[in-house]
């Protein structure tokens, strides 16, 4: 049902991916980020805004890393090439992610 739903050229997926990745339906969740990239490439990886249940940051992988679904995640890391970002060390203060972070905890923090 879900490749003949996909086979309509005006089909716009919306968040469904991430419905099939809560409920780790890896086969289905497979078929509607290969829609999402033949729409728009890259768009599989990107997050959804508007969604009624997903936060506007939610991508696909950590979606199925909250949800503990490590094949899902294995799968996403090795098929799709999702990519983990290295995190910032505590100290770091550049400018296009940490500055900005370290303002506003010094501003939430005050004594």
């Amino acid at each position: 049902m879900v490749k003949f739903l996909l086979s309509h050229p005006e089909i716009d997926p919306g968040d469904a991916h991430l419905y099939a990745i809560r409920e780790n339906e890896t086969k289905i969740a497979g078929m509607i980020l290969d829609k999402l990239n033949e729409i728009s490439p890259g768009l599989e990886y990107a997050s959804v805004t508007h969604s009624s249940d997903f936060p506007d940051e939610a991508t696909p992988l950590a979606i199925a890393a909250q949800y503990g679904h490590y094949e899902l995640i294995q799968y996403l890391i090795e098929h799709r090439l999702h990519r983990i970002q290295r995190p910032h060390p505590p100290n770091c203060n550049c400018l296009s992610v940490c500055k900005y972070e370290h303002d506003i905890l010094r501003v939430v923090m005050r004594p």
